[in-house]
């Protein structure tokens, strides 16, 4: 204790500056010290951290919009003609059901009215003795079998039309039975004389009228005149 009481009277002697430099070399080291042992922090002035760069905000994001789906395509519905074949053959005047002739001539006709009208689907239907179907010049030729008739084979086929299609669908026949059961199903009807006036008949060509007799007064004299040259 004396020993130290001696040190702070030696020291207390020295001149204020040097007592100065003294007590600042001694917390100096001091909190070197105290830093190294883990003791804790320095009493020392410390140099605050430098400051990290702060990013700059995110920009606010836009609220997504609902993105407009696209539309779907939508089927529109395909105009169909019906024609009970068999039944119109038997009901216009000048055709004739027994008559291949009268089928062909209506086969025709209806080639006719396909081409010019190509968003129409035509399909006529026919009484057969064998199932078949075929295109035919752009329209569909369908014939029943011996088991079922045409009017039987026709009212498959409605069934078998989209709903959404059927109301652009035309049957025609006179069958008033047909008709009616058609009509359950949103099919319109058109009686087959009303048709036939939708398909008629191209224009006969011109007949050779001949020669009138003033040609033939002027052809003759012009072989007289050959002859006596």
């Amino acid at each position: 204790m004396e020993e130290w009481e001696e040190l702070y009277a030696r020291i207390a002697r020295l001149p204020a500056p040097q007592r100065l430099r003294l007590l600042s070399r001694l917390l100096f080291d001091l909190a070197a010290e105290t830093e190294a042992s883990g003791e804790g922090p320095t009493t020392g002035p410390q140099t605050p951290p430098a400051r990290e760069e702060e990013s700059p905000p995110p920009a606010p994001r836009r609220p997504l919009r609902a993105a407009a789906s696209a539309p779907r395509p939508t089927r529109e519905a395909s105009p169909r003609l019906v024609v009970d074949g068999s039944n119109f053959l038997g009901t216009v005047p000048g055709f004739d059901l027994a008559s291949g002739a009268s089928r062909d001539r209506l086969i025709t006709r209806l080639q006719e009215y396909a081409r010019r009208h190509p968003t129409v689907h035509v399909t006529v239907f026919f009484d057969g003795k064998k199932a078949s179907a075929r295109v035919q010049g752009g329209i569909e030729v369908r014939f029943s079998s011996a088991v079922a008739t045409a009017d039987q084979a026709i009212l498959a086929y409605l069934h078998n039309i989209p709903t959404t299609e059927r109301e652009q669908t035309v049957l025609v026949t006179q069958d008033a039975e047909l008709a009616e059961k058609a009509r359950a199903l949103g099919v319109r009807m058109e009686p087959p004389r009303q048709f036939r006036r939708r398909i008629p008949d191209p224009p006969a060509p011109p007949a050779d009228r001949g020669l009138s007799p003033a040609e033939v007064a002027e052809w003759e004299e012009y072989f007289r005149k050959g002859r006596n040259l």
